[in-house]
This record gives C-alpha cells, structure tokens and sequence, in this order.
C-alpha cells in the first residue's frame, strides 16, 4: 500500500509540474509591442546662493590666527550649468 502511495504522489507531480510548463509555454508566446525611439533632453540648470554672515572672527582654530578680523559678510553666488538627460519612455529609470 505504502509503495502505490508513493507512486500516486510521484504521478501528481509530474503530472503537475508538466501542466505547469505547458501553461508557462503558451504565456511566453511573442507579442505584438510598439517600440517609441528614446530622445535627449537638453537644457539648462540654474540657482543662486546667498550669504550673509553677522559677527566677528579672528581666532579660526587652536593654531592659526587670523592678522585681520572677519567682520559682517555678505556675499551672493549663481550656478549655471548645461543639462542633457538621456528619456526613455519605456523604462522608469530614464
């Protein structure tokens, strides 16, 4: 009894592992896809930094001593930069 047991669970599984490549099989099949050709983006980017510092310094670590005092700064920056990003609609990273 023990050994028609063990072939009916064997016959199960081959029958199912079998069933399972059969429907993993028809759901490879090739589709039709509609391929969109990736584009370069170009542009620019830009910001601006501003600074302003009230207070006085002179004394910058243990070792150095500054011969003038830092007294009341203010200062602005601007960052241009060119820009040119690879898009590919099909994927979500670019």
């Amino acid at each position: 009894m023990k050994s028609n047991n063990y072939y009916s669970k064997t016959m199960k599984s081959v029958l199912l592992s079998a069933f399972s490549l059969l429907i993993l099989q028809s759901s490879l099949q090739a589709q039709a896809y509609q391929y969109t050709k990736p584009s370069w983006w170009f542009g620019a980017a830009a910001g601006a930094n501003f600074n302003f510092y009230r207070g006085s310094t002179q004394q910058l670590d243990n070792n150095f001593r500054a011969p003038v005092a830092f007294h009341e700064g203010e200062g602005a920056g601007l960052y241009l930069a060119p820009l040119i990003e690879y898009h590919n609609p099909e994927s979500i990273w670019g």
